[in-house]
């Protein structure tokens, strides 16, 4: 994890995961392939470069589903404003509960918030469950998708 500090001070934190072939995926098959096809010893001329050619299936790594994905008249990433996903973010970490069965529920978010106070209005919650220990494990880490999740009724 990165911690970049901006302008204002607020930290900025990159939660993102390295894409390799490797990579856990929805349905188990690998999902993503780096191939070089030009390497600067390769050059012919005075002007080096590499040239690479990736392949992967959408959906891979850390990554934002757009509504479009699940949902006919939902937006697509294009349509989606940088501004709406840039907000404060509150961490809840249910990792000492969390197992493959765990479903974060309302009960869990009215703990936080009679530890720390009201969740601001506009914020994000961003929920550690713990289960990125086995992203080096694909099987382990799809579980046949079985893992933490969150309750509808949390969601809502």
């Amino acid at each position: 994890m990165n911690i970049i500090k901006t302008y204002d001070g607020k930290r900025v934190i990159d939660l993102t995961h390295t894409i390799n072939d490797n990579i856990p995926t929805w349905s188990g098959r690998c999902g993503f392939h780096l191939e070089m096809l030009t390497d600067y010893i390769d050059a012919k001329d005075q002007y080096q470069f590499r040239v690479q050619q990736f392949n992967f299936v959408a959906g891979i790594g850390t990554h934002l589903d757009a509504p479009a994905h699940c949902f006919p008249d939902g937006q697509a990433i294009h349509e989606i404003s940088l501004d709406t996903l840039i907000a404060p973010c509150i961490k809840l970490d249910v990792s000492s509960q969390a197992d493959e069965n765990y479903s974060v529920s309302v009960d869990d978010i009215r703990q936080f918030e009679q530890q720390y106070g009201d969740i601001p209005q506009g914020s994000f919650m961003i929920v550690y469950t713990g289960w990125s220990q086995y992203w080096g494990e694909p099987l382990r880490y799809h579980n046949q998708h079985r893992f933490p999740s969150v309750s509808v009724a949390a969601a809502n």
